[in-house]
């Protein structure tokens, strides 16, 4: 079965407000199935591994992106190494995770990185496949319209490990929603 996956709340890991009058934090006027049709896999590319206070790393990447202008956390979501996820941005919130794309693209993040310091744990791939299959159904994505972030911009995001486990992540989606 086909069950939406435990997430943290954006309470839960303190984060702060976003910038609502910032010209970044964009509402859409859209119902979010008519926008959605893409996810974007990302990391953090900051080694996470053995980190045990994840929710202060979260407060301190909303704070780069806050720095940056983006309103808030340009990431919808961001999963650590022991496969918990964590609400970044609102979902009725176009992200700000990829230049020049990100209408329609839900931002994902997986948290470590996984270019040079890291391989994608069991638990990380687990919940990155729970979280792209049940959006995938609730927003109608399609699977070929899973992808890194380096389909779209030129970057080694989201890091050379996590990107050879892309194909295994996306043939899990697919059986997943087979069961749904």
């Amino acid at each position: 079965m086909l069950f939406k996956p435990d997430i943290l709340l954006r309470s839960q890991w303190g984060a702060t407000l976003p910038e609502y009058n910032n010209p970044n934090y964009r509402r859409y006027i859209e119902p979010i199935k008519e926008v959605y049709y893409g996810i974007t896999l990302h990391h953090s590319a900051v080694v996470t591994k053995g980190t045990d206070d994840i929710p202060a790393m979260l407060r301190l990447i909303q704070a780069e992106h806050l720095n940056n202008g983006w309103a808030d956390c340009g990431y919808h979501y961001l999963v650590d190494y022991n496969g918990r996820i964590y609400q970044g941005r609102e979902i009725f919130v176009r992200g700000c995770h990829v230049a020049g794309g990100n209408t329609g693209r839900l931002g994902v993040c997986a948290l470590g990185n996984y270019e040079t310091a890291q391989e994608p744990t069991e638990e990380l791939i687990e919940s990155l496949v729970k979280l792209f299959a049940w959006y995938s159904n609730f927003l109608t994505i399609q699977n070929d319209q899973i992808q890194g972030h380096f389909f779209y911009n030129e970057t080694a995001c989201p890091g050379q490990h996590l990107i050879a486990e892309l194909p295994k992540i996306k043939f899990m989606v697919k059986e997943l929603l087979k069961t749904k």
